[in-house]
């Protein structure tokens, strides 16, 4: 198992041609009134566009998630990405965190300072699942609840 730090940095031309594919993209049809009967609502999609679009301030965002450092794990050759925050007394019982699905480690990032402190505090580490994050995509079928936990311990 080998372990390399790494810092969260999305290349400007990666975040540029993500701006160009969500300003091209054709919108489909919807039937007046349907909600979310049929899957993704409309509206509601395109505010989020919107928000990615005009609002999303990547800098500020890449410095809240390097705020603790990360790591890329070598399992059986399956890149896993880990955040790692010490308890802030440096002697914090490890406490490791899997996010749910769909979403990131990043849902952990307003709990993990809470963790860190206080009498007993933690080591936490936040794991980002295979194929979510900075986790390699899985290569192979069977990638489910049992194989994760392996991956895990």
């Amino acid at each position: 198992m080998t372990i390399q730090p790494f810092e969260i940095n999305i290349e400007r031309d990666v975040l540029d041609d993500l701006r160009d594919r969500l300003r091209g993209t054709r919108w489909p049809d919807e039937i007046d009134g349907a909600g979310w009967d049929y899957g993704m609502n409309g509206s509601v999609l395109r505010s989020f566009v919107h928000t990615w679009l005009e609002e999303f301030d990547w800098p500020t965002q890449r410095t809240r998630l390097n705020q603790y450092p990360h790591l890329l794990v070598d399992v059986d050759g399956l890149g896993v990405h880990a955040m790692h925050a010490k308890a802030a007394d440096g002697i914090g019982l490890p406490l490791v965190m899997l996010h749910g699905w769909p979403s990131s480690f990043v849902q952990m990032l307003p709990i993990v300072p809470l963790l860190t402190i206080g009498a007993n505090p933690f080591d936490v580490v936040v794991i980002s699942l295979p194929g979510y994050g900075f986790s390699d995509r899985p290569r192979q079928r069977g990638m489910d609840i049992a194989r994760i936990a392996d991956i895990v311990v």
